[in-house]
């Protein structure tokens, strides 16, 4: 735990300064990004004494910059007039160290200083002496800065008067073009600078780690399991309990994972106090199928478990498979989505440009939503602007499990193709339908799905449209006239575009395949004819569409011809497609219901069991089987004792082993 008041530095001629000044000077050399934040806290200062806010809290995974962050901000405040009194509370043992550090650096400092507390996750009992006792003595003017893995929680979110005195600051890793600058900055080539950007995903201790080859980041340098075991013992650090450190490991396996999931990883119990103590883990977060890690940190800890532990490596990997295909095709056959699961197979079992491109779809907080005529207009100001802020873009991805790297480079006018006669509105009118809006966590349009119905109103549209006429060009009388079904059984999907306004972003090109994929899983005809790039024919090709004889065009610029794709799922040939994409882990299955002569279930528990494999909560259970939640519970207890285990978490995992 160290103290002190902030010092002007900088470069210094080489007979005089101080180290320090000179170990500052090539921080700041080395200090790439993070406009918005430096940006966002000079214009705090400047308007400080008119906002409600004096809390500044920047939080986010450890080793994501949030000191060096600081560092620059104490900068800022210097520039604006204004002296930094700064304590890490990093290793600090007991609250009264904390309350005297604190104090004492105050007390050295001027008075119109910011104060800033970074490793405030490491508070302990002193959190409340600063909330209640320290922070209200302050000047009204004061403006307090604290670094923390999460954000500031307990009286200061619940609160009202703390919650509106404190404003959030959330740090995310560095995009492509500032891991490109640090590269620069660090003197190395292009082809470096890749490197560094597919194996540190951005984030900053990755980036530091990779860099630090004395030889350049080359993929086999950076493979070396002391790195990845770097990283991994940073991040353990905060879980102080080696059998979660342990969980950690398993969990990794999965790009995203709940409680029976980790059960069957493991093979063992999962506790509800180990789960949690697991989910509150600062670089665990929330996602709309459970839980995930940023993929920089999930890549650690599983490479460093495949060096250390390969044979355990591999058994959790294979019930994993096991795990994932086992639920895929219990959910299809219940006719219930399963594009997670399909994910998950997709890691270890599909084409390495899918896993490239879908490595990240476990973390991306982005969002979907059905356009209406409220929200029409977002979506034509997306479009607006995407075609004014046109720019070239450098797409680079790697497979985490070959290290295959993928290239593509696309110019402004490229970057704009999928856009290549997208009217929203026009294709709203043709069918509600054919619009979704991706949205990020704070609302902002960040993309748009563009997928057209083919029934008999929508046809008309799609034969005399550009890009979409050459398919129905090269269908035969008969084949058309299939296509002309009732508006509310769909024949199949035209997508005419994804469009995303960041494919250097790997959350966002991971979006572009769940979308893409939700809409061949929707169970019917998928057509398709994306710009003629080399980027968008394998990414298509990956998933198993295929060439139309015929229906190739021009459309685009008027010169190049571009194929047209399609992929059939209807019926049993969905099946197919799944054993084509993802390998033999989809196998049939015997219809039989779940476990009644595994553990002689009566047909009413076997039916329960279904349900339970899928995930679905007792209250489900009873909607769909038309029974009680009592009597749920009362199946349930019952086949806990047929089946020998204890709790809900291991029935599945003994309902999902492979007999």
């Amino acid at each position: 735990m160290t103290d002190g008041t902030n010092r002007e530095s900088g470069e210094t001629a080489s007979g005089g300064g101080r180290l320090g000044d000179r170990l500052g000077a090539l921080q700041r050399r080395l200090f790439v990004g993070r406009d918005f934040e430096l940006n966002f806290f000079a214009a705090f200062m400047e308007r400080g004494a008119n906002r409600a806010e004096r809390i500044v809290n920047v939080c986010g995974d450890g080793g994501v910059g949030k000191s060096y962050l600081l560092d620059r901000w104490r900068d800022i405040a210097a520039s604006k007039g204004r002296a930094a009194v700064s304590v890490d509370l990093a290793g600090a043992r007991r609250s009264i160290d904390v309350e005297s550090a604190i104090r004492d650096a105050w007390a050295r400092g001027a008075e119109n200083a910011v104060l800033f507390l970074d490793h405030c996750d490491e508070l302990g009992g002193a959190e409340q002496w600063l909330r209640e006792s320290f922070l209200p003595e302050l000047p009204a003017d004061a403006i307090v800065v604290m670094a923390s893995r999460r954000p500031l929680q307990g009286p200061w979110a619940i609160d009202p008067a703390w919650r509106a005195m404190t404003v959030h600051v959330r740090l995310e890793p560095l995009g492509y073009e500032e891991v490109r600058d640090y590269a620069g900055r660090l003197g190395l080539s292009d082809a470096a600078a890749d490197s560094l950007w597919v194996r540190s995903m951005g984030h900053p201790l990755a980036l530091a780690l990779c860099a630090a080859s004395a030889n350049g980041p080359a993929i086999g340098a950076y493979d070396r399991p002391e790195q990845w075991d770097a990283l991994v013992r940073h991040w353990t650090d905060e879980a102080q309990d080696e059998s979660i450190a342990e969980l950690l490991s398993a969990a990794s396996v999965a790009i995203a994972f709940d409680q029976e999931a980790l059960a069957c990883l493991t093979g063992t119990d999962v506790t509800d106090a180990r789960f949690d103590a697991l989910v509150r883990l600062s670089f665990v977060r929330r996602t709309d199928r459970g839980w995930g890690m940023h993929e920089t940190i999930r890549d650690a800890f599983r490479r460093s478990l495949r060096a250390r532990k390969p044979s355990t490596f591999e058994h959790c990997r294979d019930r994993w498979i096991a795990f994932a295909a086992d639920r895929l095709e219990r959910r299809r056959r219940a006719a219930l989505p399963f594009v997670h699961e399909l994910g998950e197979l997709l890691q270890y079992l599909g084409s390495p440009v899918l896993r490239a491109h879908y490595r990240q779809s476990g973390t991306s907080a982005n969002y979907f939503e059905q356009a209406n005529e409220a929200t029409l207009p977002e979506a034509e100001a997306y479009v607006a602007q995407r075609k004014s802020k046109a720019k070239p873009v450098r797409i680079r991805c790697a497979d985490p499990e070959s290290g295959t790297l993928f290239r593509y480079d696309l110019d402004a006018k490229q970057s704009l193709l999928r856009l290549t006669g997208v009217e929203p509105s026009r294709l709203f009118a043709w069918d509600r339908r054919s619009v979704r809006l991706v949205r990020d966590p704070a609302g902002a349009v960040v993309g748009l799905a563009l997928a057209v119905p083919i029934h008999r109103d929508t046809v008309p549209h799609l034969r005399a449209a550009p890009v979409s006429r050459a398919y129905f060009a090269a269908l035969t009388e008969e084949r058309l006239q299939s296509l002309l079904t009732p508006p509310d059984r769909p024949a199949g999907w035209y997508l005419l575009s994804v469009d995303m306004d960041d494919l250097e972003r790997e959350d966002r090109r991971s979006d572009i395949v769940r979308i893409m994929l939700d809409t061949v899983l929707s169970g019917g005809l998928t057509v398709a004819s994306p710009p003629p790039l080399p980027h968008y024919a394998e990414v298509h090709r990956s998933m198993g569409f295929e060439a139309v004889p015929g229906a190739e065009h021009c459309d685009y610029d008027g010169a190049t011809p571009t194929p047209t794709y399609a992929v059939d799922v209807r019926g049993e040939k969905l099946l197919s497609w799944l054993r084509k994409t993802v390998g033999p882990a989809v196998a049939p299955r015997e219809d039989a219901p779940l476990g009644e002569s595994r553990f002689d279930f009566t047909p009413r528990e076997a039916e329960v069991a279904k349900h339970l494999v899928n995930g679905a909560t007792n209250a489900q259970i009873a909607s769909l089987l038309f029974i009680s939640e009592a009597a749920v519970k009362k199946h349930i207890q019952s086949m806990l004792g047929k089946a020998e285990v204890g709790n809900r978490t291991q029935l599945v995992a003994r309902l999902l082993e492979r007999v």
